[in-house]
């Protein structure tokens, strides 16, 4: 399977060969219609969730790489402020005043380079490595959406046994999946080192890229493409967001529209 190219941008081609779903009951046609629908719908979120991972790690690593040339155009805006300020300090203080004062100027100076620097178009640091982390999630979570409408399909009576196939298929190649979705997903318990209320048992773990000692929190960690976190087990669960994994779920889909019979005209998506 190939990932179509666009302009920096991940898109995956699913083909139909029908317009309309042949199926003998309405209304689990509409149902198995909405939810192949649902199906290149997380396809097509994952695609666009790491164009825009793949791009804010590119971003990331310009930051980086200007890191020594932006600190110094920032320690000389803010010392050329504080020296301005400074100079407004009126004469005849006593020496703890003045130092008051100037203390007071260096922070005003820190705060007003920092909305200089926004206003010139650059983003906090913390904000942009969030970005990261947010694009990483939505692929995330856009999978873990694709795994549970394979369950629901599975529940419509007379599903072709290839849909199951597709289901085992998806499941067994990200383990981790729901366990890394429901801790990303439920930070407010996972900050407290807590899941469902209670306290987790924190293991130590040891993997390639990890390796701790018992009652270590791996809160999120962002290895290349590799995302890890600690899930509910008390283990770390990893999940690739790659374009091999993209590839791999819209293989898993055309599988499941291939799987069926369609009328009508053949259609491509996405449209």
């Amino acid at each position: 399977m190939k990932l179509e190219p666009g302009a920096a941008l991940y898109i995956a081609e699913f083909t139909k060969s029908g317009t309309w779903l042949v199926w003998p009951e309405d209304n689990e046609r509409s149902d198995i219609t909405n939810l192949i629908r649902l199906l290149t719908d997380c396809v097509d979120e994952a695609a666009v969730a790491l164009t825009l991972f793949e791009d804010a790690r590119i971003k990331d690593q310009a930051l980086h790489a200007s890191w020594d040339a932006r600190w110094e155009a920032r320690v000389a805006k803010e010392r050329e402020l504080q020296d301005q300020y400074d100079m407004e300090i009126p004469a005849g203080l006593s020496v703890r005043e003045e130092m008051k004062l100037s203390d007071a100027n260096r922070e005003r100076a820190t705060l007003e380079t920092k909305h200089w620097q926004w206003q010139q178009g650059e983003w906090p640091n913390h904000y942009q490595r969030l970005l990261s982390s947010i694009h990483a999630r939505t692929f995330i979570y856009a999978f873990d959406t694709l795994a549970g409408a394979l369950q629901q399909l599975l529940k419509v009576s007379g599903i072709p046994a290839k849909v199951k196939e597709a289901d085992q298929e998806f499941r067994k190649a990200f383990p981790d999946l729901r366990a890394v979705r429901n801790a990303a997903h439920h930070n407010e318990e996972f900050a407290q080192g807590k899941s469902f209320g209670k306290r987790i048992d924190l293991k130590a773990v040891k993997t390639p890229l990890i390796e701790t000692q018992p009652g270590i929190m791996v809160s999120e960690l962002l290895t290349d493409n590799l995302y890890s976190r600690t899930t509910a087990d008390g283990g770390v669960g990893e999940v690739p967001v790659s374009s091999e994994a993209l590839g791999f779920a819209k293989l898993i889909v055309q599988s499941v529209i291939d799987s069926l019979e369609w009328e009508g005209s053949p259609e491509r998506l996405p449209r």
